[in-house]
């Protein structure tokens, strides 16, 4: 697997995975709560992170440095942005299996037509090299 590619699904990862830790969170804290430890947690790693990278003019999120990275990384953006599409069905895929929250037919509608244009456009990028 190309570096780029790694980058992107861990950005990915990341993105998809937010949304049900603070589902999870609030049922035991409340919005201010999970909102401080956040902001503390994601300071704390992003400050170990710029330390060990010695990169402080960089002020984004983890998610946002993977990405960019994973940018950087391809010689073609194109080829990893689509990876920011999986980020919603990766999200409900977590939502559904660890929060055991049901998902209606129409959101996996939706979800079936996000794939299908990401591997049309791919298919067809592979067909024109």
């Amino acid at each position: 697997m190309k570096k780029e590619y790694l980058w992107g699904l861990m950005t990915v990862l990341f993105w998809s995975t937010s949304a049900t830790a603070f589902e999870l969170t609030l049922r035991y804290l409340d919005v201010f709560q999970v909102l401080f430890y956040g902001i503390i947690t994601s300071t704390v790693i992003l400050g170990v992170y710029l330390k060990i990278t010695g990169k402080f003019d960089n002020v984004f999120g983890f998610a946002f440095i993977t990405w960019i990275t994973a940018l950087r990384l391809s010689g073609n953006t194109g080829r990893v942005a689509n990876l920011v599409f999986l980020t919603p069905f990766i999200s409900l895929i977590f939502i559904c299996f660890v929060l055991g929250e049901s998902i209606e037919a129409r959101t996996w509608v939706g979800l079936f037509l996000i794939v299908t244009g990401i591997g049309i456009q791919k298919y067809q990028e592979v067909k024109k090299n």
